[in-house]
Formats: structure tokens, sequence, C-alpha cells
């Protein structure tokens, strides 16, 4: 599932290529993802211009010269953007939905799985969560924790706590902290949940760095693959040697709450 990096590479690469530019029409191949896609969009002739792409938790939000049309795509589970010139378009298996531009482009949803969606930004629902990237806090994580019992693996992945984060990035940053994903989420000390936010930022800022990270689907709407996946601590490195100093445990592999978590049982250990 594309995360926080991943989202935020889309929205960076389209709002250097599209900021601007007029969209002239919107089209639905299939209309049945996650949720319809407004016919609103589909059957406008209101003439639009785009005039900034942002993120929103793990949404690109699209925003226009008209306020009432600004739209919203969720990459889901499989979905991959890409922007091409319209009249090289090669229409590929799972394509759902495009739209083209005055420039001579489209933007295209490709999404196998069709969990993804196009929304208007008006059917959001809002969400106060602070977003690990820029706006989670020891103090705001401290504070949900000392509210959970949960493990703190599931806290980091509700994302109506905390916004952005998913399996791969939340594996990483507890292996960094030394935390062990099990850990009850209220059991943990302040001095463990400040290295936490450190290691979740420092994360999220390297997958930035090298364009998010492609272990099954994701490409930037350029069609270029992120690099993280080569620099991965313990995230599908199950069997391997943990790379930390002085320690030569095999990384494992768990299910918890029915996703894969990897982590190294010496270093993350819980408080007994």
């Amino acid at each position: 599932m594309p995360e926080l990096p991943e989202v935020e590479t889309c929205v960076r690469y389209l709002s250097s290529q599209i900021t601007n530019d007029s969209i002239i029409h919107q089209y639905a191949f299939r209309k049945d993802l996650r949720f319809p896609i407004p016919e609103v969009l589909l059957n406008s002739d209101k003439p639009l211009v785009l005039t900034s792409v942002q993120r929103r938790h793990k949404y690109l939000v699209f925003q226009t010269s008209s306020s009432d049309m600004d739209f919203v795509i969720h990459l889901g589970m499989s979905g991959v953007l890409r922007l091409v010139p319209t009249d090289e378009i090669s229409r590929k298996k799972h394509d759902h939905y495009q739209i083209d531009f005055k420039s001579g482009r489209s933007l295209i949803l490709n999404d196998p799985r069709r969990f993804g969606a196009v929304l208007l930004l008006s059917q959001l629902k809002p969400n106060s969560a602070p977003c690990a990237l820029n706006e989670l806090t020891p103090a705001n994580l401290q504070a949900l924790c000392s509210q959970s019992n949960q493990p703190i693996k599931s806290l980091l992945l509700n994302q109506q706590k905390i916004s952005g984060l998913g399996n791969i990035y939340v594996c990483e940053a507890l292996y960094l902290a030394q935390i062990s994903p099990h850990q009850h989420a209220c059991a943990l000390k302040y001095p463990q949940i400040r290295a936490l936010v450190f290691a979740i930022k420092l994360v999220l800022k390297k997958a930035l760095l090298y364009g998010g990270t492609s272990i099954r689907d994701f490409k930037s709407p350029d069609q270029s693959l992120g690099y993280f996946q080569h620099h991965l601590w313990v995230y599908n490195q199950e069997g391997k040697t943990c790379r930390r100093a002085r320690c030569s445990q095999e990384i494992k592999r768990h299910i918890q709450a029915n996703r894969s978590t990897f982590f190294c049982a010496s270093c993350q250990k819980p408080a007994p």
C-alpha cells in the first residue's frame, strides 16, 4: 500500500508538472472503485484550472479554480498514477480514471485491486490526527500512548490517531527505536517515545529522499521506481541477520492484527 512517502513523492512530481494547467475532461473507464466516482467530475463542462496539488494524510488533493470541484485521489492498496502525453496513451488493463489537460498530457489512475478512490474534497471526513512527518511530537505521542492499551504498532497504524504511517515504515521506525512492536503503548517511557518520534521522522525523510519504496506496485507518475526498498532494516528481511552492531539474531516475521510484522527479538525486547 502506498504510504506517506509514496503519496508525497507523487504530489511533489505532479505539483511541478501540472500546476496551473487546465483540465479539459475527466473520464471513468470503471466507476466502481472503493467508492463511486462523483458524476459531477465526469460530466462537468466548467473550465477548471488546477491551482495546486497537495497532500492531506494519504490523499492527493487537487485544488482547482472552482472550490466546489476540488477533488482527491487515494491510491488504495495498489493504485499507481502515470502522467503521459495524451496522444501517446497505451491503454493498460486496470486503467480506471483519466484526466486530460490542455497541455496535451493525461493523468491516469491504474488500480488492479480497486481499493483506490476519486472523491470530491468536500466528501472527505474531518481527521485531526497529527501528520507523522511534520506534526507528530513526543508530547502528543505520549498523550496517545497513555490512553491506549493496544500494542504500539497497532496504535501507530491507526490513521485516526496518527496519519500517514503504514506497515513498512512502522516496522522500520520501531526497529530503529529498539521498541518491540508487541509492547503495550501505555507501558512506553518518555525516552522511548522521544526516540520513536525521532525514528519515525528519520525513516519518512529517508524514504522521501529515495522516492519511496517500490516493493510491488509503486511507481512515481513519471514511472520511476522508488529505491528505499534497498535500505530497509527489517521489513521483508525475514531470516536475514540483524544489521545492528554486535547482534547476530535473525529478523523474525509474525502476523500481528492480520499484517506481517518484522522485528529483531534481541534488539526489540518488550519491557518485563
